[in-house]
């Protein structure tokens, strides 16, 4: 049975398989600290798992996207989960930290075909409006695993250790695996034509790169991925060492700055029908400028307090629940017959710039949060730039 268009039952495949990044990468974030120790190494070469993840799921973008514009979706989304469920059984079983490092990084390379190839078929499937519409909708789905997954990660690092989490990941993968092989539909409508070759990909990554709207809501995005993602590396050693809380505590801080994200994404849809997309997006990058200030300026007024470090951090997540199903839907449309290529370049230099901004951030954050909110401020704040230079000028 191959499940059809314009049915919720797709969409929510669709979003567990967008889902499957921040199940990777938030359900062992209360697990950092106690990963390095029990494997004898420090903190941050234990956060090299997490770098490894986002050159891993860099290398992915590039791969991913171009093939499927060639050979389809869905043997390409086969192939990655396949090889996720071996790196993921890898990760929980090996002592060696460098072992553990390359395994998250070959399993983020894997995990970037389910989750780059899901904001495609939503431009295969969807246009206009309709696939904004839908790309909030999915995102909505796949926004409850941040939810979710921290609060599990806590749960089971306090009942059964780290290893526990790996176990997990690879039983996501392995069920996802029978799920899109026995429900999901080819949605190409018109294979690439033409040997592949890097020369080939470049061409088209260069074509897609000139056109204007893509730059700017790539732009956009980006700042707030960026952000997200040095929220993700930072938190687990500000929340947990710095302010002293559990892995529990930790796991429920995030889960409601999730919560905030996962409101950014229903809320725009009842703003966009009101101001449209172009303001929608810029509601939302004030929110990140906004929140990422508050930020830093609870942390310089009360450095004690986690509450006044996670309580602004999130607006800065409802801006990004706002932002980015918009962005990506934005970004994609005028590209149909690119859409894999489309997401990868997008998803590439999300990771790039995320991978650059947490490489600082591991190193400046072992006695102060501060600067990790002096970074929220500035990426917001560059995010709302590039919204005001670019901006349609009715909006």
């Amino acid at each position: 049975m191959r499940l059809k268009p314009d049915t919720f039952a797709l969409t929510l495949l669709m979003g567990l398989m967008h889902a499957l990044g921040p199940i990777s990468v938030d359900t062992y974030l209360a697990s950092l600290p106690f990963m390095a120790a029990d494997l004898n190494v420090p903190g941050d070469l234990i956060q090299l798992t997490l770098s490894s993840y986002l050159v891993g799921f860099s290398l992915g973008q590039i791969f991913f996207g171009p093939i499927s514009d060639k050979y389809g979706r869905k043997p390409v989304i086969l192939f990655g989960l396949g090889l996720y469920f071996i790196c993921s059984v890898v990760c929980a079983i090996t002592s060696d930290v460098w072992v553990l490092i390359f395994a998250r990084g070959f399993q983020a390379f894997a995990a970037a075909s389910p989750i780059i190839l899901s904001r495609a078929l939503v431009r295969d499937l969807y246009e206009g409006p309709r696939a904004a519409r839908e790309m909030s909708i999915l995102t909505s789905v796949s926004g409850l695993a941040p939810v979710v997954a921290p609060i599990l990660g806590g749960l089971l690092q306090s009942f059964f250790g780290w290893r526990s989490v790996f176990v997990t990941l690879a039983a996501s993968g392995l069920g996802l695996l029978v799920l899109v092989a026995l429900l999901l539909p080819e949605t190409i409508r018109q294979r690439q034509e033409g040997p592949l070759s890097f020369a080939s990909v470049f061409k088209s990554f260069g074509i897609i790169w000139a056109n204007k709207a893509f730059r700017a809501n790539v732009g956009i995005q980006a700042c707030g991925y960026t952000g997200l993602f040095c929220f993700i590396s930072g938190s687990p050693f500000v929340l947990q060492r710095i302010y002293g809380l559990s892995p529990l505590g930790f796991s429920l801080i995030f889960a409601l700055s999730s919560m905030s994200f996962l409101a950014g994404t229903f809320v725009n849809r009842r703003l966009v029908p009101r101001f449209g997309v172009p303001r929608t997006i810029g509601i939302g990058a004030a929110c990140l400028a906004g929140g990422g200030w508050l930020t830093a300026l609870g942390i310089l007024i009360w450095p004690q307090s986690p509450f006044a470090f996670s309580i602004p951090t999130m607006f800065f997540f409802h801006g990004i629940g706002l932002i980015l199903p918009l962005a990506v839907a934005s970004a994609l449309a005028p590209f149909p017959d690119r859409a894999g290529a489309a997401s990868s370049l997008m998803g590439l230099l999300q990771m790039i710039s995320a991978a650059l901004v947490i490489s600082w951030i591991g190193t400046h954050i072992d006695t102060s949060a501060l600067p990790l909110g002096l970074t929220l401020a500035a990426v917001g704040s560059i995010a709302l730039a590039i919204y005001w230079w670019t901006r349609p000028r009715d909006a």
